[in-house]
Formats: C-alpha cells, structure tokens, sequence
C-alpha cells in the first residue's frame, strides 16, 4: 500500500495527475508537474518509496501507462526531443545517449543549415559489439550503464568520420542530448545494387499471379546512367507485365534501361502467372555501362525462388533457409503483412527484435526494402537490453498514413511486405549456432492507438549443420547436463549460464593451449554470468565438473 507520498513533490508545482503506474516497487504518475527552481515542465515522475523525482523526459499527449513485466509503457502521440513514435518505455534502471549523424560536405565538422541529417547511418559505442543505424531523424538512442562512453559515426556507404571520438560520462540515469557526428562522402563513386522482393511470400501455387517489385538502389554519390538491369525467369511463366518499359523481352529474360541519381534509389513493379509452382526462380542482376566502374560488385546479384504451397499473411520466412551456409556475408527474412480486419488500417507497424547472435554479428547495414513507397515508409532502430543482460537490435518499420484495405474490402489490396537484409561479418559464424526470430505486427484502425499485436510464426535457422547452443544438444555429456544452458555463442563480453538442476556445477574455461583462464561455480537453481572481456579473441573450451561441454568462440 503506497502512502505518505509526499517527500521531493515540495520541489515542484503539481497541476494535474491523470494516471499512475506501478513496476520493480517503484510508482510513476503522469501529469502536468513543474520544477519551482528550474521552473522546467516534467510530465511523468518516479517514486521510489522514498522520494519523488523526475524522469528526465519530456512526454505529451500520452494516451495510456502501464506496467509490462518490468518496464513502464507509454502509448499515444508523444516526443522525446527529436522523435515521434506510438510506443515508448520509460526506464529507470539506465541512462540513455542520443546521437546524430550529418553529412558534413565542408568536412569541418560543424552542422552547417544547408547538411542534411542521415538516415540509417550506423554509430560505433566503443566496446560493444554492435553498432546502430540512424532513425529517419538521422538520430539514434543508446541504452547505457553508468559509466564513460565513446561514440562515432562508423565508416559506411563511401562515407568518412570527419569529428573525433566523443566521450560522454554518463553519471545519472537520464538522456544525454546533443551529440552530432559529421560524415562526409567519398567522389566519384558509383555502386549500383538490385532488390526483388515478392509482394507476399516465396511461395506459390500453379496458375497465381504473383506481383514483385524491382528495386536498383545507388549507394555512391555518382549518378548513374543506364544501368542495364535483367531479369531471367526460371520457369515457365505467362502473362508478365511491368510497371515501366522494358528493352527486350525474350526466351524468359527481360531487360530495362534505368537511371539512378547519387544516393537513390529506382523501384518498379512486375507481375507474372505462375505456371510451374515447384520450379519457378527469378534472377536479377544490374550492370553499369562499358566503361564505368562499379565499387561493389557483390550487390549486384538478387533472385527469388518459389517453393510449392499457399501465401500466407502476416508470416516470416528466412531466405537462407534452415540451414546457414559458412561464409554467408547476409541473413535475409521476409515479413508479409495482409489487413483481415473489417476494415481499412490508417497505419501499421512491424516490430522485429532480433536474435542476440545475429544482433552481434551485424557488419554495416540492416537494409529494409519494403512495399507502399508512395507512403515513404521508415525504420527506427532500438538497442535493447534483455533479461539474462544481453543486448539486441529492435527493428520498428513504420507505415503512417497508409490506408491499408481490409482483404474483405478489395482482396487484391490488402496486403505489403518488408524484406531485412542484414548484411554480417562472415567470421562470426559459428557452426552449432541457432538463431531464431518472430515479429510482431501492429495494425491501427483508429489514429493514435493500436490493436494488439499480431505475432507471425517463429523462423529458426542454424550455421552449418549442427544445431543448438546449449549442452543438452551434446549426446558426449553426462545426461544431469541437460539442465545446464550456456550462451550465447560467439561470446563479446560476458558468458551466461542457467542451472536448472539441485546440482551444483563447477566451471572451467580452457584455451587451446590447455590452459585454465578462468573458472566460476553455479549453484542449484542459480543463473550466473562470467566477464571474459579481459581474455583474447579465439576459441575457448567449457568443461564442467572435469568433462567437456562446449566449444566457444569469443570477439
């Protein structure tokens, strides 16, 4: 029972308070409070049990709060500085640094009015594993601990830092505004890369019309002049048509001729019958003229291929299949949505949190392709924590203002599609590693507000031919092993382990030298993490209790 409440709300005026909210035995009300000394406006604040204090955020126009496990949720049209958003969480357990990143043409490092803000840029958090991408804002937001941090644009897309490091020393747990990181762009570099993505699914039955959408993106600043872009089908197919003239049309190969300023992309639709349901293949390729060099020769290659079966909405599927091949340098999902609401969605959202593996092993880009362009759809990116302390990449792809028909309303309009392409550093695959990813999808009917989320089917895929991360999928270890989990694997800072048994278990990490380097007790029903951020990189050996367990590989 909260009561005597009163201690720190002598320091502010309070107007109004329209909600409270309750989590981790703290209490936060929304309302309308202001500082006497600052005289600075607060709308949420925090109690501890002992004392109120502010948040350190500016919100409005909050709609709902409420608890979810251990968070504070809030939904509604509000701002934090620079960004909108529908659905944001307040935390009062870290801080958090917000960054942009600006294409700095003088190279001064000052943001002159006239250098635009990138969008989906990545920023390097020294120390940690992964980087982020820029919101559309070309803003990003970083969940940190108390401690001193150093942040940079990365080197990306012909892209160069032109500020040094910036440290910021992160003493309370609130937002850190401020920081701007310049970039400037490399000349005279042209890089033509090619996108076809199937407006639902890779999977189709005899006799339906399949729709794609052709995409030719430049990610150098030299405009590009035409591009001879091919499209061979595999297959038999009838009946295609294409959103824009096409060069030649013959034996299943179609050909255009396209244009693409620097930094932009060209996207058109195609649409085709299927007349071979278990062997039709699409491959795509784009080429510069005689004459003019392409940077990167490795995007300029894309296919889908159809499988037998029925496409299903609001589902995920993994181009790379079940099994991911060593050397992989992209894991590619597909995530389709279809409104079989009664009717018509105002706006959409897909949330996508990814797998903590493959969140770390992201070399340069989370690459969203997308149907509704005319809509100008976007995606934000959010590091977050997880319960056992690892982090991961949240991937929110906003649809606003798209009016999306109910499939009861027009069936042929119903439906879109996101593609993921995330391009990874190849080296940190680990053969036996799982990676699996659900997301979830948002649908509003009414602005400013969502429907609960609609979860798709989960897509799990492993590295080699070995599956699983945890001892129980070692048939060599004694059977009470089944209860103990190690994770994850590769390994950046810190190994996790979950006993689940009465038994207490004795650890022991071992180089390929023989040598012990380190060692940690887990008691019965215990969860337990080990710091191996002092160790070198290189593969290491778990033994628990004398008697091998698993092989790791630490970045």
């Amino acid at each position: 029972v909260w009561q005597d409440m009163s201690a720190g709300l002598e320091a502010y005026d309070v107007e109004d308070i329209t909600q409270f909210a309750e989590v981790n035995d703290n209490l936060f009300a929304v309302g309308s409070f202001t500082n006497k000394l600052t005289s600075e406006s607060v709308n949420i604040m925090m109690y501890d049990g002992e004392m109120w204090t502010d948040t350190k955020l500016y919100l409005s126009d909050i709609e709902q709060l409420h608890s979810s496990g251990n968070k504070v949720m809030v939904s509604g049209q509000f701002s934090d500085n620079a960004r909108l958003n529908g659905i944001g969480q307040v935390f009062n357990d870290r801080a958090q640094i917000t960054a942009r990143v600006y294409n700095d043409k003088n190279s001064n490092c000052l943001k002159d009015n006239d250098e635009e803000w990138l969008a989906n840029y990545p920023i390097a958090l020294k120390g940690e594993a992964m980087g982020l991408p820029t919101d559309r804002s070309g803003q990003v937001y970083l969940q940190v601990d108390k401690d001193k941090h150093t942040l940079n644009a990365e080197t990306y897309n012909y892209y160069v830092p032109t500020c040094p490091d910036v440290e910021i020393d992160a003493v309370e747990y609130r937002t850190y505004y401020g920081t701007a990181l310049g970039v400037r762009q490399l000349v005279g570099i042209s890089d033509a890369a090619i996108h076809i993505s199937d407006l639902q699914s890779n999977k189709a039955q005899l006799n339906e019309m399949k729709k794609a959408q052709v995409c030719i993106e430049n990610t150098g600043g030299q405009p590009i002049n035409d591009a001879i872009v091919k499209v061979q089908f595999k297959g038999d197919i009838s009946d295609f048509t294409s959103e824009v003239a096409y060069e030649s049309f013959t034996n299943n190969e179609v050909i255009w001729k396209v244009d693409v300023s620097g930094n932009a992309s060209t996207c058109f639709a195609i649409s085709y019958i299927i007349k071979n349901a278990e062997d039709v293949e699409l491959a795509g390729s784009v080429s510069l003229k005689a004459g003019v060099k392409d940077s990167d020769l490795r995007n300029n290659n894309s296919s889908i291929k159809y499988k037998k079966g029925d496409t299903e909405g609001n589902s995920k599927y993994c181009f790379n299949g079940k099994t991911i091949n060593l050397g992989t340098e992209s894991i590619k999902y597909k995530v389709s949505f279809k409104n079989n609401g009664n009717t018509t969605a105002h706006s959409l959202k897909v949330v996508d949190e990814l797998d903590p593996t493959l969140a770390y092993m992201i070399n340069r880009k989370i690459h969203a392709i997308t149907s509704h362009l005319d809509n100008e759809p976007y995606s934000s990116f959010d590091l977050v924590y997880l319960p056992d302390g690892q982090r991961t990449i949240k991937v929110i792809t906003h649809f606003d203002d798209l009016y999306l028909a109910s499939a009861e309303q027009d069936k042929d309009n119903c439906e879109g599609f996101i593609d993921y392409d995330i391009l990874i550093d190849p080296n940190d695959l680990v053969t036996g590693v799982e990676m699996c990813n659900t997301a979830k999808i948002y649908f509003s009917y009414k602005a400013g507000s969502f429907n609960e989320p609609i979860i798709t089917n989960t897509v799990c895929s492993n590295v080699g031919v070995t599956a699983g991360i945890t001892n129980s999928d070692n048939p060599g270890l004694p059977s009470y092993n089944k209860d103990l989990t190690i994770g994850p694997n590769p390994v950046f800072n810190f190994i996790y382990f979950k006993n689940q048994s009465n038994k207490k278990y004795s650890i022991n990490i071992v180089n390929t030298l023989g040598q012990s380097v380190s060692d940690i007790n887990i008691a019965p029903f215990n969860e337990s993490k080990l710091d191996v951020r002092a160790l070198e990189s290189g593969v290491y050996f778990i033994y628990t209790d004398g008697v091998f367990a698993q092989k790791i590989v630490l970045h």
